[in-house]
């Protein structure tokens, strides 16, 4: 029994196919040669903090694991078949059809970092920020995508905080130049009358 693998590679400049092949009994091997065995990449694709979509080459959505499901508050199966931006809050769903038909239209698979901040759309619920991340799996006439959907909740609480904090800081500020400069306008007017009778 072997574990066989066909890829796509580039091979003196041209499109071919590598096969590699290990026994099936040997997962590190895998790892060694410098790939992740099917089970590994499995287990870091839970571990992962973002929710991950599939969709179809139509820009429907075809499978989606456990924390995208958390994420948009679906059951089991309800977003399947939806298009992509029907997941998304009214506002945001411009923003996610151009990035997707931008995806589709280039072929290029999404750089590490690109994204869109959008808006996510829970039932029930205040509409959540996420950011969204779009890549290409394949060059094959039936292209799918990815979607990894990473809440940006916590990081906007933060913001938020900051945004506070620095305008007390700055109301503290103002009104600390306010009692000084009140306190030298009444301190002025006895202080030169004094003066004056001196």
């Amino acid at each position: 029994p072997v574990i066989a693998r066909l890829q796509a590679v580039q091979w003196g400049g041209e499109a071919a196919m590598a096969l590699s092949v290990q026994p099936a009994g040997a997962p590190q091997a895998a790892a060694e040669g410098g790939l992740l065995a099917r089970e590994e990449l499995a287990k870091i694709v839970d571990l992962a903090l973002s929710g991950t979509l599939l969709i179809d080459e139509e820009g429907r959505v075809s499978a989606l694991d456990d924390a995208a499901r958390a994420l948009f508050a679906r059951g089991e199966a309800e977003p399947a078949g939806q298009p992509l931006e029907a997941l998304f809050a009214e506002e945001s769903r411009d923003a996610v059809r151009d990035y997707l038909d931008g995806m589709r239209a280039h072929g290029i698979a999404s750089i590490l970092g690109e994204g869109r901040n959008v808006r996510a759309l829970v039932p029930g619920s205040a509409d959540l920020p996420v950011f969204l991340t779009l890549g290409s799996l394949g060059d094959d006439p039936k292209r799918r995508y990815c979607a990894l959907i990473r809440d940006m909740s916590q990081w906007h609480r933060k913001e938020a905080e900051l945004v506070r904090a620095r305008e007390a800081a700055e109301t503290a500020s103002r009104q600390k130049s306010d009692f000084i400069a009140q306190m030298s306008h009444e301190m002025r007017t006895p202080l030169n009358s004094i003066i004056g009778f001196a």
